[in-house]
């Protein structure tokens, strides 16, 4: 028997490499997850990172940060990382997009952190 069948743990694998392969799927077939790769690409490997970015392309990718980042490790984690230069953009996007909850979150968030 294997070591994950004797402790217990092979589903929580298989379900794990499940979750992989459609997240490898994603990334060929989602034009969304391709647009995001792209910024990143852009912001990150390109002279003008963020700022040759368009205005909807930077609220965009604001808004995407603002989830990797809540989702990874919460509001501190948006705004004590380099994310949280992307505030303004962050507001204007979740307002455009009528995130109301969201937005609402996001500033007591901002509150709390810096009063």
């Amino acid at each position: 028997m294997c070591v994950p069948c004797k402790n217990g743990y092979r589903e929580q694998l298989d379900i794990a490499k499940a979750s992989y392969e459609r997240e490898k799927e994603l990334d060929k077939t989602c034009p969304y997850r391709a647009l995001w790769v792209q910024l990143v690409e852009r912001v990150y490997n390109q002279p003008k990172g963020f700022g040759g970015l368009s205005e909807d392309e930077k609220i965009y990718f604001s808004v995407g940060m603002l989830d990797g980042e809540v989702y990874n490790g919460g509001f501190d984690q948006f705004f004590f990382n380099s994310s949280g230069e992307y505030y303004d953009y962050v507001e204007t996007g979740l307002a455009l997009l009528g995130a109301d909850h969201c937005l609402t979150l996001l500033r007591q968030a901002k509150g709390l952190v810096f009063g």
